[in-house]
């Protein structure tokens, strides 16, 4: 595997990377290494948790200095699947194939998961459970619970001829004049398949654009009148 693919404003680059694309702002190198990379990185371990039905752990080094702030390596293991490894030092992902690993799944969880995590430790973004389409130059997002209704007026938006910036997970950055969003990667999943990036989508909206609306999508009857209000007060906070 030696190809590229744009995400959250970074530039993935797969296999081979010369050394002059080490660090480059934006340049994220993904390289396999062996398995015992693992073990001369870290010392410690989490209990494992179940996350899209795999059994998954973090590790990280005791040795780090929570004082020091957000400059530290650390991996997640997918169990069975793929080892995925921050290397800040070098602002490169490093990969330890598993029993069951595929290209695909290395992808999946290296973009529906363990980056949108780096964005968020590192401090670069805040990341969003939301779906994301462009009007008329600018972010609208949808939120729900899994199973809200996300993925299906997101799919509906997208057949309508709206660019795509987000399935599932949106990048979130404040500045001077507003909030704006970053779009993810270029698929979207208008079905329910777990471990899977789903259907690639050309009109991808790459770079950052300000956020205009955010709907939170409450589930209703298939005949039921379908009415927008806006919240206030203490709702819009809890929302």
């Amino acid at each position: 595997m030696n190809d590229e693919l744009t995400a959250f404003n970074h530039d993935f680059v797969f296999g081979l990377v010369s050394e002059k694309e080490i660090g480059r702002q934006r340049r994220v190198p993904v390289r396999e290494v062996t398995a015992d990379t693992l073990a001369r990185m870290f010392d410690k371990k989490s209990k494992t948790s179940s996350v899209s039905n795999r059994q998954i752990r973090y590790h990280g080094d005791a040795s780090f200095d929570r004082r020091s702030g957000k400059e530290f390596s650390w991996g997640l293991e997918i169990k069975e699947v793929v080892t995925l490894i921050w290397e800040h030092s070098s602002g490169s992902v490093l990969y330890i194939r598993g029993e069951s690993y595929s290209d695909e799944l290395l992808r999946y969880w290296l973009f529906h998961t363990f980056f949108p995590l780096v964005l968020e430790m590192e401090g670069r973004y805040r990341i969003l459970h939301t779906a994301s389409v462009e009007i008329d130059g600018r972010a609208v997002l949808f939120s729900a619970p899994s199973h809200g209704g996300k993925s299906t007026l997101l799919d509906y938006f997208l057949r309508q001829g709206y660019p795509l910036l987000s399935d599932d997970t949106l990048a979130i950055e404040h500045r001077e004049d507003g909030f704006y969003a970053t779009g993810s990667y270029p698929y979207y999943r208008p079905f329910r398949k777990v471990e899977s990036l789903g259907l690639y989508h050309p009109n991808f909206v790459q770079e950052p654009r300000r956020i205009s609306a955010f709907f939170s999508l409450q589930r209703g009857k298939a005949d039921d009148k379908v009415q927008i209000s806006k919240t206030r007060g203490i709702r819009t906070f809890l929302t």
